[in-house]
């Protein structure tokens, strides 16, 4: 039984997509996008406070993730497009291999942390829901 296991912990090892956390290729050039970059590719970007958060199971296939919330922000300001001054947004836990490319979600200590100011958003629309690109904390 022993050389069985060790023959799965060997391909999982192997394939970082089937393990559980980033294997960063060591001597790759990561691309991370510019904050003009950012804007360019984004649809909304603005600055707000995280006002409520909740988590968002039903929207594991739409995001391709296991941990979905959806955090309503209520807009200090917009710099790219419109949406009104509460807006939902769908962000996820991320990954460990996000900030290898430049990309971050929205943090909060403690689910409960809100309001919890001081977010840039760059978002994309699709299908009817505000996907999160990235964030900054600004504060």
């Amino acid at each position: 039984m022993k050389p069985l296991a060790y023959f799965f912990l060997a391909i999982i090892l192997s394939f970082p997509q089937l393990s559980f956390g980033c294997r960063p290729i060591v001597g790759h050039k990561y691309s991370v996008p510019t904050a003009e970059e950012r804007f360019a590719q984004a649809d909304l970007v603005f600055l707000g406070t995280v006002i409520e958060r909740r988590d968002a199971p039903e929207l594991k296939e739409v995001t391709k993730h296991p941990y979905p919330v959806v955090l309503t922000m209520k807009v200090q300001k917009w710099e790219k497009g419109s949406e009104g001054e509460l807006v939902q947004v769908v962000d996820t836990g991320g990954t460990d291999c996000d900030s290898l490319v430049g990309v971050f979600h929205v943090e909060l200590s403690n689910p409960r942390a809100v309001p919890s100011p001081g977010w840039r958003v760059f978002a994309r629309k699709s299908n009817g829901r505000i996907l999160v690109i990235t964030v900054n904390y600004t504060k």
